[in-house]
C-alpha cells in the first residue's frame, strides 16, 4: 500500500522493477490513499491491480473516529511514530482486506505475501522461486528482524483467524491498549498468543537474494 509521497520517492521504482522481474502469473495488488494515479505512468500489466483504500468502509470510519491517534495525540505530545495509528492503518486493513477477498473466493485461497513499497525487486523471482522459499505446513513464514516480506498461508485457519484479530484490533480500537500502536507491534503480540496455542511459524532468512528494501534513490 502507499500513498502519493511513497509513490514518488520508492514506490514507481518497486513498481517498475516488479514489471521487468515479476514472473506474470504473480499477482501483484496495490492499494492507494490520500493518492491520485491518474498524474503518474505506472505498469499496467495483468498481473498488476489498483485499489483505493477509501473503497472500504471500515477504513473511512477508522480513520474519522481515531484521527487524534496521529502520534501526536491531536498536538498534546512531541511526535512518536510509535503511536501513530493512522499512519500504520493503511497496511493493516490492505493487507486484511485482500485476504479475506481471497479466502472468501476459495478454501485453499494458498499464499498471500505482503511486500513493503519500499522494497526493489532486483532479479527475476518466478512463481517456484517463491514456493520454493515457503513450507506449505507453515501457517506464517517471515523474518521478525525484516518484515517487509511476510507470507500467509490462506490454507490453514489460524493465519485466517489472526488477520482477522488483527483486524479486529483496529475496528475495536483496541490498539491503544497496547504500548506501541503500531501493526508491527500488535501482530507481535498477536502471533505470541497464536504461537501458544500451537501456529506454526517459519523463519524466511533469504529473501535479501531478491529484494532491497528501503530502496534509496541516488
Amino acid at each position: 500500500s502507499f500513498n502519493e509521497d511513497i509513490l514518488k520517492n520508492v514506490g514507481h521504482h518497486f513498481l517498475k522493477s516488479i514489471s521487468e522481474h515479476w514472473e506474470p502469473s504473480l499477482n501483484l495488488a496495490c492499494y492507494t490513499h490520500d493518492c491520485s494515479l491518474k498524474s503518474y505512468s505506472l505498469p499496467k500489466n495483468k498481473s498488476i491491480s489498483y485499489k483505493q483504500l477509501d473503497d472500504i468502509e471500515d477504513y473511512k470510519t477508522f480513520k474519522e473516529t481515531n484521527s487524534i491517534h496521529d502520534g501526536t495525540e491531536n498536538g498534546q505530545v512531541a511526535y512518536n511514530w510509535r503511536l501513530d495509528v493512522i499512519r500504520w492503518a493503511h497496511k493493516v486493513y490492505a493487507l486484511t482486506e485482500y485476504a479475506f477477498e481471497l479466502a472468501e473466493k476459495d478454501k485453499e485461497a494458498g499464499w498471500l505475501i505482503w511486500i513493503d513499497a519500499d522494497s526493489y525487486l532486483k532479479k527475476r523471482l518466478t512463481k517456484q522461486d517463491m514456493l520454493s522459499m515457503l513450507n506449505d505446513k507453515a501457517d506464517i513464514v517471515y523474518n521478525p528482524e525484516e518484515p517487509f516480506f511476510m507470507a500467509f498461508n490462506l490454507d490453514k485457519q489460524p493465519t485466517v483467524d489472526i488477520l482477522a484479530d488483527l483486524r479486529g484490533a483496529y475496528i475495536l480500537g483496541e490498539m491503544t491498549k497496547y504500548r506501541e500502536w503500531h501493526d508491527y507491534y500488535i501482530f507481535s503480540r498477536l502471533l505470541n498468543l497464536y504461537q501458544a496455542h500451537g501456529m506454526k511459524v517459519e523463519k524466511m532468512n533469504n529473501m535479501n537474494d531478491y529484494f532491497y528494501h528501503q530502496y534509496e534513490i541516488g
